[in-house]
């Protein structure tokens, strides 16, 4: 998914229009997991609860007991998901008050929102992995 994402980041910027992109990297804590699970990291879907403001993990492993736990963290990256994610729909820009400032991608600096219990604009994360496929070339024709 982050190839292919980030590839296609890359042709809007170049054509000029404005882009952000992020990487989710929150994860439920083993210790609100059942031990028999494996550690889970942050798999798809998993931000969804953080970026519509919901608050209800019941659907993801570990979820129910995590509900339960205090929120800080789960409160501060929800905020600033929903602030961001208005923040564009309005305005067409995800930065404001409240939100880490999140500059657009482009081919130089290849800026990523990390959202996570400490979310942060990274230059290129995991740039050796992208460098890898950058001769694969995702030509839908």
């Amino acid at each position: 998914m982050t190839q292919p994402a980030t590839h296609l980041a890359e042709r809007q910027s170049a054509s000029g229009g404005k882009v952000w992109l992020y990487r989710f990297t929150w994860h439920v804590p083993p210790k609100y997991l059942d031990p028999a699970l494996p550690p889970l990291g942050a798999f798809h879907s998993i931000e969804l609860p953080f970026m519509f403001g919901t608050g209800d993990f019941s659907q993801i492993p570990g979820g129910l007991a995590l509900s339960k736990a205090p929120g800080s963290d789960i409160s501060r990256l929800t905020n600033q998901m929903l602030t961001a994610w208005t923040n564009f729909a309005k305005k067409g820009d995800p930065n404001g008050v409240g939100v880490p400032e999140w500059p657009s991608y482009d081919t130089n600096k290849r800026v990523v929102m990390v959202w996570s219990a400490d979310s942060e604009a990274v230059a290129d994360p995991d740039g050796s992995r992208r460098e890898i496929w950058e001769r694969w070339h995702f030509n839908p024709y």
